[in-house]
């Protein structure tokens, strides 16, 4: 009995370990805590991304809303302006990288704006 206990131990095992000729090493399965780890992660990443994206939502709406108002008077335009300015600024480093690039592109955007986006150049 104990020589069909040994045969049978070393079947199984020899069963489990790779072939001597492969050409990857052995990993062991990554423990439960590891998986569930990485799922947690993935779903706090997930819901950052929602909140940021709720934030960006959040603080660009009065721009949007207040954009035909621009163009009722110069003061309308001035203070639109510098809405503009104000939700770049807290956007974050991104959104003031694109505030400083259209400052340099009266080409594209019109004078005023570029003048205003100007003062972005000193904010970082």
């Amino acid at each position: 009995m104990l020589a069909a206990e040994l045969l049978t131990t070393r079947a199984t095992s020899d069963c489990l370990a790779p072939p001597s000729s492969a050409k990857h090493h052995f990993t062991p399965p990554q423990p439960a805590v590891h998986s569930v780890l990485q799922v947690v992660h993935v779903l706090v990443e997930e819901v950052l991304t929602i909140v940021r994206a709720f934030y960006l939502t959040l603080l660009f709406t009065p721009v949007v809303l207040s954009m035909p108002l621009a163009g009722m008077s110069p003061e309308h335009r001035t203070r639109w302006l510098e809405l503009v300015r104000w939700t770049l600024e807290r956007a974050g480093p991104a959104f003031i990288k694109w505030g400083q690039w259209a400052a340099t592109r009266p080409d594209l955007f019109a004078p005023d704006l570029c003048a205003t986006l100007e003062t972005l150049q000193a904010v970082w």
